[in-house]
């Protein structure tokens, strides 16, 4: 058991090396990539596009790679997204250099389908935990991102302080040194020993081990899954999730038109990471002893308020704060949902359904930073805080046991604990 408790600690520690290297990534791709967008098209609707084209190029792949998990185990599925996440940077860069808005997609698609890949490094976190760990044990692996977070707007710094020496506009160096940064995650990934997937056997069952088991029933594992609570979990982390892209990019592109430098628009969006990532162990820790539903209730109001928060004001301290609650309310939700799928849900189809659960996040991350576009176009920023609210709120219904869909089976073990 020492030797397994050794394994899990090392294991975590590569996943956490694994996640901040990538949310730097998605932090500089998201953040700067409005910026380049609209000085090819002077157009905030496809500025917006930015994020829902990043995070909606999940979709391709989302499903399929929860499936590839069940079936490979979680490293080798992890070590498949390093190709794509290194060369998205890599084609964006090319795209804004030369004023390509095709490539410049293609370059956000292929990010989007490597993070993607890549963000499923939580279904491998959750493996190695018992269900009263595993907040924490997500709240552990976010925390991670807040490395990714301090480092972006120091290397964006760097970026513009050399501009004149290199000739490279800014967001091109950052991001060609993202994609370096993500092709030293390859050989991290696979330094990996024992792969969390039958880490998760033995924490879940040690005697399958002992009689001689060595896989799952998958039957059985589909047919213990509820369907109706992961409902009203996946839509409620899709709202914050979605409504977490839209103002994180769109934001960006509101400091960018009141004058504001882009060292002070990243500056912004690091303060809204600090948020998402910065407390989420101790969002994990409450999470685990007051109950999953109640952090996630209170993750969405938090959301909602931040995002009314932003454009009342032209005041950068007031914007870095609705980013910080946004931010904040993002991590509480994501924690808490995380943790009630890992244990809505059996080890042996869990990729099968946290790709799923990534399928809705990235329909929302698609649609509602071009809805935000479109709200900014016709109404002002404004009604971009409206619309904010009312998503972030829209899904709490759901979660109330007694009118919602979270209902659980009277034969089945409550596990909102």
């Amino acid at each position: 058991m020492e030797n397994l408790q050794a394994e899990i600690r090392r294991n975590s520690r590569i996943l956490m090396t694994h996640q901040a290297i990538m949310s730097l990534t998605i932090q500089s791709i998201v953040a700067l990539g409005p910026l380049a967008m609209f000085e090819m098209t002077r157009s905030p609707v496809l500025s917006g596009l930015v994020s829902a084209i990043t995070w909606g190029g999940r979709l391709s792949v989302v499903v399929q790679s929860g499936l590839l998990m069940d079936r490979l185990g979680r490293k080798k599925v992890l070590a498949m997204g390093v190709l794509p996440a290194c060369l998205g940077p890599l084609i964006v860069s090319w795209a804004a250099l030369n004023g390509d808005l095709l490539t410049m997609v293609i370059g956000l698609g292929a990010t989007g389908v490597g993070v993607g890949i890549a963000m499923q490094n939580r279904v491998a976190m959750t493996d190695m935990y018992p269900s009263h760990q595993r907040a924490y044990a997500v709240g552990v692996l976010y925390t991670a991102s807040i490395i990714g977070s301090i480092v972006a707007p120091f290397i964006t710094w760097v970026a513009e302080s050399l501009t004149h020496s290199i000739a490279l506009k800014p967001f091109v160096t950052v991001w060609l040194i993202c994609a370096a940064l993500v092709a030293v995650s390859l050989p991290v990934v696979l330094s990996m020993r024992l792969d969390p997937k039958d880490i998760a056997r033995l924490v879940d069952n040690p005697r399958s081990v002992q009689m001689g088991s060595d896989r799952f029933d998958a039957a059985r594992d589909a047919s213990a899954v509820q369907i109706l609570p992961l409902v009203a979990v996946f839509v409620s982390s899709a709202t914050s999730q979605g409504n977490m892209v839209m103002m994180m990019g769109l934001a960006s592109l509101y400091l960018f038109d009141l004058g504001y430098s882009q060292t002070l628009v990243s500056l912004a969006v690091t303060i809204h990471v600090i948020g998402m990532f910065g407390f989420s162990t101790v969002l994990g820790r409450l999470s685990d002893s007051i109950g999953r539903r109640a952090v996630l209730v209170a993750g969405l109001l938090l959301s909602g308020v931040g995002s009314l928060i932003i454009p009342s004001t032209g005041d950068h301290l007031v914007v870095d704060a609705g980013m910080f609650l946004i931010g904040l309310g993002w991590s509480a939700s994501i924690v808490s949902s995380t943790a009630l799928i890992s244990e809505l849900v059996p080890v042996g189809v869990k990729g099968k359904y946290f790709g799923l659960n990534d399928m809705v996040l990235g329909i929302s991350s698609l649609a509602l930073p071009l809805i935000g576009g479109v709200m900014i176009t016709s109404h002002g920023f404004f009604y971009l805080g409206l619309l904010g609210l009312v998503v972030a709120l829209a899904p709490i219904p759901l979660l109330w046991e007694r009118i919602g869909l979270y209902r659980l089976g009277p034969q089945k073990v409550k596990l909102d604990t």
